[in-house]
């Protein structure tokens, strides 16, 4: 774990989230007999087939974005740091955002969970 966050989020936490996105990226990069027959029906198609069904890789893609979303809303922010989605930044990092310190994100949380009304949509 990156020295910045000893101390904001426990250890335990941080293991399990990356262990889970690391197994999460291992599943869209391995070779089954579904990504080869779907590679073979598209070069029968002259890839055409891609406009009208969602690849196996951007179905994974997906299920990883919800994961992270998932991930951040109901543990990590409450703890004061998010995670960005790799795809964001190229598959090349997994950026780890420090919100803030102390109780200050859990006031705010608090504050905003009490009084939807007060928050607007951009």
């Amino acid at each position: 774990m990156p020295v910045q966050l000893e101390g904001i989020i426990d250890y335990r936490i941080y293991e399990e989230t990356i262990t889970a996105v690391n197994a999460l990226f291992a599943e869209v990069e391995e070779v089954c007999l579904g990504s080869m027959l779907e590679t073979f029906v598209s070069c029968g198609t002259c890839y055409i087939n891609r406009y009208f069904v969602p690849t196996r890789y951007e179905k994974q893609m997906v299920k990883i974005r919800q994961y992270i979303d998932d991930r951040n809303k109901s543990v990590l922010i409450r703890s004061g740091i998010c995670i960005t989605d790799p795809m964001e930044r190229g598959l090349r990092v997994l950026e780890i955002s420090l919100l803030s310190t102390g109780q200050v994100t859990a006031q705010v949380v608090t504050q905003f969970t009490k009084q939807p009304s007060t928050i607007e949509e951009v």
